[in-house]
């Protein structure tokens, strides 16, 4: 068996896949890009070779931070793009019925050609504004993740499913119409807890969890844990992928201290292009094999209290990186 953690697998080395968050939120001041914006910028990473367009899924973050609708958005992208993937990262769970994001899914695999990613998460409702300001029950996020992911994956399998939890039910549903895949779209499901872990390996096709610069040793350990919990479910670790995603700063670094002033919760990745792709590539060979990235221009007076919204000049900044990270690949 080969390891997932192995960077060669069938005698052929594998690349980083690279992502990036699309700006779909407000900026500081209360300013969203249009959507007219955000379509150049997709168009403009599928034309560079980027591999992944990702969106959060957040209503109302903080009192100052809005978002558009993450499913609105992927279904306007599937249409603007022709060959790029396009994925949530992540949905929560608890903001729709498990059944009806199982539709949403399949309907949206169906316009894409096949390139949705369904990341899912339990979310956090004591610092999402979200859930409150919408009306949804804030009690046992991952219980009810536990019961929706399960519903979600079986149906996206072509099965009829009948289920009674504590917060979910469903009698004999099925997706009669469904997306162009037979086992639908991958799951990506992003948390580092032991309970979001075991549902990864049993309904996920890839783990995704949030990482920092110089972290390789703490991914081999969780990537460790993986591992050891696809053992005890009778599951091959090679058929779990393992994701990350982080935050990517192109600011000055002497003004990172003050835009970046809790360095426990938020630790960017920074330097000259050459350097980040350093340290990704170190987390590479950890065996992190996608890394979705929030990326700071430097353009927005700190400190950030929320995710930066990226221009059209620090998207082109970033290509930068992504083109390093390949040269590094070709390198060796």
């Amino acid at each position: 068996m080969v390891s997932e953690s192995d960077p060669e697998r069938n005698g052929k080395r594998e690349r980083l896949t690279l992502g990036v968050f699309l700006p779909g939120w407000e900026d500081q001041n209360g300013v969203a890009p249009s959507w007219g914006a955000i379509r150049d910028l997709a168009r403009r990473g599928e034309a560079a070779g980027l591999d992944v367009l990702w969106l959060p899924d957040h209503f109302l973050l903080n009192p100052t931070w809005g978002g558009r609708d993450a499913w609105t958005l992927l279904a306007a992208l599937a249409e603007a793009t022709s060959r790029i993937q396009i994925g949530t990262l992540v949905t929560c769970t608890g903001f729709r019925e498990p059944a009806l994001l199982a539709l949403m899914a399949a309907t949206l695999d169906e316009i894409s050609g096949g390139r949705l990613i369904l990341g899912l998460g339990a979310g956090y409702p004591d610092r999402d504004l979200s859930w409150s300001a919408f009306g949804y029950p804030t009690d046992h996020p991952t219980g009810r993740f536990e019961e929706a992911v399960e519903i979600i994956a079986r149906l996206g399998r072509g099965e009829h499913v009948t289920y009674q939890g504590q917060y979910y039910h469903t009698d004999d549903a099925v997706l009669r119409i469904r997306g162009p895949r037979p086992n639908g779209p991958p799951i990506w499901i992003g948390g580092e807890g032991p309970r979001m872990m075991r549902a990864s390996v049993r309904w996920a096709n890839a783990y995704n969890l949030r990482v920092h610069p110089g972290e390789a040793e703490r991914l081999r350990e969780v990537f460790g844990r993986v591992d050891e919990e696809c053992g005890a479910q009778g599951r091959d670790p090679a058929t779990l992928e393992r994701t990350g995603f982080g935050l990517v700063s192109l600011a000055d670094a002497a003004s990172l201290p003050d835009r970046f002033p809790d360095p426990k919760r938020t630790r960017p990745f920074h330097g000259t292009p050459e350097e980040v792709a350093g340290e990704l590539r170190a987390l590479w060979a950890a065996g992190m094999r996608h890394m979705a990235c929030i990326v700071d221009d430097g353009a927005t007076p700190g400190p950030l209290t929320q995710y930066p919204v990226l221009s059209a000049d620090g998207f082109e900044r970033f290509l930068a990186v992504a083109e390093a990270v390949r040269r590094l690949e070709r390198a060796e």
